[in-house]
Order: structure tokens, then C-alpha cells, then sequence
């Protein structure tokens, strides 16, 4: 179970990921490459750090120079590993938090609520509600963050009313996101308000 990875000629249209081949190994096709196939023994590179491949092989046909090694194994599955997309507010963590984030785009949610109520044309008011709905959801991330990365159990036995705060909060952001009453967004606003109190009072502690 100690053989080269080798290259072989093109086989044509295959499964993008994995095809038969011969009793020698399989033939995996390497994305973006549908042309050109590379055949592995079936351990492909299992070997133990520091033991590579010698380049050819005793039993195979496959010249040298067109043979790699496990090291040069291991590199292209890195390469062509898959690609995962993440979203956070920071991998560090920073610890740059600030509830004035969730406050702009509250503000933002209000403020298009009141050029909403005096415009009466069908595609501003389209618009506008889609920018709404966008600026309550930013606002809605950011006290999440807040509540879930700033706020440690110290701050949540100081201030009992933290927990129900943010809840009532992003309630009332759901609200305004789905209202075109400026009253919503206030409302959402002056929980924002409660919340960064609490949060500048943690900062002196």
C-alpha cells in the first residue's frame, strides 16, 4: 500500500469527483481540471509524516517524471480542499464592541419610516421598505453581538434586566422592521438607549 500518486492521460467526460479506474488505483478528478485526471493508489497519501513516496514504481509503466510524491500529495489536497465561507462580527475577538452601531442604523430604521409616511410614490416607498428591513436587521446583528460577546455572566448578575432588555430590544426591532410607524422605530431606539447605559457603566467597572 506504499505506491506513488500518478498522473494519467485524460479520460474524458467523468464524475467530477471520483471515477473507476484499474486494479491499480482510482482516478480522482481535481476541480476546474475535467481534462486531466490524477490515479492514487487506494491509501492515498495515509503515510505517516516524514515518509514520502520515492518517485516511479516498481510495477507501474507511468515514467518518473510524470509521478509526485505523498509530500506533493498533500499539497494539492490543501489546494483544492473545499472553500467555507464564514461571517463574524471578528475572529480575534477584537473586543471593539459599541452599542452605537446597533443605535445608527435604528435611526436609520426611523428616519425612513418618516420619509415614508410623506411619499406616496409606489417604487421611493419599495425601495425605502427594503432599505428599512435591511438597516433593522444590521441593528438586530449588532445588539446580538453585544449580548452574546461583550456581556460576560459578571455584567448579567449586576444588571438582572439585561437578558429581558435585549430580548424586548430585538423584539421591537422586528417590529420596526415590519411597521412604517416612526413610534416603532423610537421604541426600538430607547431600548437601544437602556442598553448602552448599562454597557458604558461596564466599561468604568
Amino acid at each position: 500500500m506504499d505506491g506513488p500518486v500518478t498522473s494519467a492521460t485524460p479520460k474524458g467526460s467523468v464524475d467530477p469527483v471520483r471515477s473507476a479506474s484499474d486494479n491499480s488505483g482510482i482516478t480522482r478528478h481535481l476541480p476546474g481540471l475535467s481534462s486531466t485526471s490524477l490515479s492514487v493508489t487506494p491509501d492515498f497519501c495515509p503515510k505517516p509524516a516524514g515518509a514520502l513516496a520515492k518517485r516511479g514504481h516498481a510495477g507501474s509503466n507511468v515514467p518518473p517524471e510524470k509521478t509526485i510524491t505523498r509530500e506533493e500529495c498533500f499539497m494539492l489536497s490543501r489546494l483544492f480542499a473545499p472553500k467555507v465561507t464564514v461571517s463574524a462580527h471578528c475572529d480575534l475577538p477584537c473586543g471593539v464592541y459599541d452599542p452605537a452601531q446597533a443605535r445608527i442604523e435604528a435611526e436609520s430604521v426611523k428616519a425612513i419610516q418618516e420619509k415614508m409616511a410623506g411619499n406616496d410614490d409606489p417604487h421611493f416607498r419599495a425601495r425605502a421598505a427594503h432599505i428599512k428591513e435591511q438597516r433593522a436587521e444590521l441593528a438586530k446583528h449588532h445588539v446580538s453581538v453585544l449580548w452574546s460577546d461583550y456581556f460576560k455572566p459578571p455584567h448579567f448578575e449586576k444588571y438582572p434586566e439585561l437578558h429581558q432588555l435585549v430580548n424586548d430590544t430585538l423584539k421591537a426591532l422586528s417590529a420596526a422592521k415590519a411597521s412604517t410607524d416612526p413610534a416603532t422605530g423610537q421604541k426600538a431606539l430607547d431600548y437601544i438607549a437602556r442598553i448602552a447605559e448599562i454597557f458604558q457603566e461596564t466599561k468604568k467597572a
